[in-house]
């Protein structure tokens, strides 16, 4: 009876994560707008959009290994400065079995390289190894794909994550930048 019961809480819990969270590619742009957050740093004067954050995972449901991220559009304008700094964030937690997947490089599909800035690296309890980078992105970049979308490739010594912006996403992205900075 205990391995039945088991075995249907595993289900349940594996069905309800998946209804839940639906693909970022099936929502509406009001839905990611809304996921989206804005910040201020008032020492900084800086204003910072942060579009909602994409969870994945890089291991096989059966793994009881940890290797899983998150990534995100970002836009940041400090107060005076004419235009927006833009980055794809990207955020990874891996076990102590992955190690550090030393993140350095990113391309999208057609071979362009961006420009990779190490954020933040750091290890915590049993091993468990964080790692922030930002990935350099342009608006001409985001406005060419804001309707085909973008497949980019982030690379590092140990480690290489195919990721994907769904042409809902950037849109969503670029219209919640615009009325932001528009209205400062």
């Amino acid at each position: 009876m205990k391995i039945k019961l088991s075995r249907v809480l595993c289900a349940s819990f594996l069905l309800a994560g998946c209804v839940a969270n639906p693909p970022v590619n099936q929502e509406s742009a009001a839905q990611i707008k809304s996921a989206s957050k804005v910040s201020r740093d008032e020492f900084r004067k800086i204003t910072t959009v942060d579009a909602q954050k994409v969870a994945f995972t890089n291991i096989p449901w059966w793994d009881t290994g940890l290797d899983e991220g998150l990534f995100w559009l970002s836009a940041a304008k400090k107060d005076g400065d004419p235009s927006a700094s833009l980055s794809l964030m990207f955020k990874t937690t891996r076990g102590n079995a992955w190690g550090w997947a030393s993140w350095e490089a990113a391309f999208d599909e057609s071979g362009l390289q961006l420009p990779v800035t190490k954020i933040a690296s750091e290890v915590g309890d049993g091993g468990i190894t964080y790692e922030l980078i930002a990935v350099e992105v342009t608006r001409q970049f985001l406005d060419a794909h804001g309707t085909t979308g973008a497949r980019l490739r982030i690379d590092g010594r140990r480690a290489k994550k195919e990721i994907s912006l769904p042409p809902n996403y950037v849109a969503a992205f670029l219209e919640k930048a615009e009325a932001t900075f528009s209205s400062k």
